[in-house]
């Protein structure tokens, strides 16, 4: 029987984007090992760590860090002691597990991956670990990457790799919205041009030759186009592109499911700043267990239509000059697990960031912390 689980969090919608302009948030964490301690050191080994992979510029930041936190228990419970290396078809899809975003929470669990029909942008790292966590099956990254299928158009430099990357998406909302408009306006011709510009960005900018071996039906990108377009919204059409419902059929599950359940933190809204929330960072890392950050500010902070992020946390460390006994010129980092992929990690020394500038962008209400306990140490 499926585990029922009390939904206590307010659900703060992450319309994240990997490449989004940031804020200081992402301020490296940078420290002179011989010139100064390191005090009351918490991290999660990185080989514990699943591989690190990128969302491009597609906006499901908080199905990333969901997929981390799951895939890292993978490992944990299957005694793989290289991450690291962990293989596709043993992966959680963190596309497959996005389509989770649309289901609305107050609903209820379902635990069945092929109810989940829509795939759209916006969500919560807590809801999506939430829902995911309660599947039978959940997608594998062999099934479903969002890496193969993301735009490989050759350019010049990063940033027309994101301007090209987010062209495709908006192009193709474009179309659908065209083309639906033009078939209830009775205009036939209208419709076959839009159609005709979404399969020419699908063949341009999305890979979906792996998808053909995967699902027989589905025979080229026209005839994917076509499937799509027939879905009643957007965010059902995507899912009908981008998923293949073998996906749902041949998924994976956590060997031992019952040995975790989700947590969140704070359970009520009565934490005022991200600044307050790193004794429990500090300890759910001490269970040796990666926790989820929502709510991160990286764009448009002072406005109505602030830009929040997800990430994962996986280490933690007080850093004080050599000497200071009284520890009065200490600063702590956290060790980030970004959804921006190899790239962001390395230039951020290996995810190290300041403390106190990722925290003061952080908007805090209940479950802005979310992360799998481990319960089998509680039976025992």
């Amino acid at each position: 029987m499926m585990r029922q689980i009390l939904v206590l969090f307010s659900i703060l919608i992450i319309l994240c984007n990997a490449n989004a302009k940031e804020s200081d948030w992402a301020t490296t964490a940078q420290w002179v090992p011989k010139g100064e301690d390191q005090q009351n050191p918490y991290e999660l080994p990185g080989k514990s760590l699943p591989p690190k992979t990128t969302i491009d510029t597609f906006g499901i930041c908080f199905a990333a860090s969901a997929a981390t936190v799951l895939n890292y228990e993978m490992c944990k419970q299957g005694s793989i002691k290289d991450c690291s290396t962990l293989p596709e078809e043993k992966r959680v899809s963190t596309l497959g597990i996005a389509r989770y975003a649309a289901k609305p929470i107050e609903d209820g669990l379902t635990d069945y991956d092929d109810s989940y029909q829509q795939l759209k942008e916006g969500s919560s790292g807590a809801k999506v670990l939430t829902l995911a966590s309660n599947m039978f099956k959940m997608p594998t990254e062999k099934c479903v990457s969002l890496q193969r299928i993301a735009s490989k158009i050759p350019v010049e430099g990063a940033n027309d790799a994101v301007a090209a990357q987010q062209a495709i998406w908006k192009d193709l909302e474009a179309a659908y919205k065209g083309y639906r408009k033009a078939l209830s306006e009775k205009c036939d011709s209208c419709a076959s041009k839009f159609y005709a510009t979404a399969v020419e960005t699908v063949s341009k900018g999305i890979k979906l030759e792996d998808d053909q071996m995967i699902d027989p039906n589905l025979r080229n990108d026209q005839a994917r186009v076509m499937q799509a377009f027939k879905e009643d919204t957007y965010e059902k059409a995507l899912n009908t592109l981008l998923y293949p419902k073998a996906c749902s059929e041949n998924g994976i599950s956590l060997p031992k499911p019952s040995d975790v359940t989700v947590r969140y933190f704070p359970q009520k809204e009565k934490i005022l700043d991200g600044q307050s929330l790193i004794p429990q960072i500090k300890k759910i890392l001490e269970s040796k267990q990666p926790v989820i950050l929502d709510g991160i500010c990286v764009q448009d902070c002072e406005t109505t239509r602030p830009l929040y992020h997800s990430i994962v946390v996986a280490g933690y460390r007080k850093i004080c000059p050599k000497g200071d006994t009284k520890q009065q010129n200490c600063r702590e980092a956290l060790k980030v697990v970004n959804s921006a992929g190899a790239g962001w990690q390395a230039i951020h020394n290996d995810g190290w960031v300041e403390a106190k500038s990722l925290m003061k962008n952080v908007k805090v209400v209940a479950g802005t912390l979310s992360w799998l306990e481990d319960t089998s140490k509680k039976a025992q």
